[in-house]
């Protein structure tokens, strides 16, 4: 049975809260380099992808400021990499990292 587009936005979602690029154990002060923004921002297209499959006509009012949202949140990601952003170690909003 095919999703509907409400669980088809719940996943796509559930897929971009939980990703994570490395393991923050690991890495506690995090992990900059070159190659893990660029896969972030191969993520962010392919969920991008997805979320322009959903019809937006049947989604709810709340649905659809989510999904219009995590596109915001996912193009300033793709915005980021081909800006050179992870290149940058003091950031207005961030600070040195």
């Amino acid at each position: 049975m095919a999703q509907s587009n409400s669980e088809r936005l719940e996943t796509v979602i559930s897929n971009v809260a939980s990703y994570k690029a490395y393991d923050t154990s690991e890495f506690p002060l995090g992990r900059f380099s070159e190659s893990l923004s660029q896969e972030y921002m191969m993520f962010a297209k392919q969920q991008i992808n997805l979320l322009d499959e959903i019809n937006t006509s049947e989604l709810t009012e709340t649905e659809l400021i989510s999904l219009q949202l995590l596109k915001f949140k996912l193009n300033n990601t793709i915005d980021a990499y081909n800006f050179n952003m992870h290149l940058n170690p003091i950031q207005a909003d961030q600070g040195f990292h």
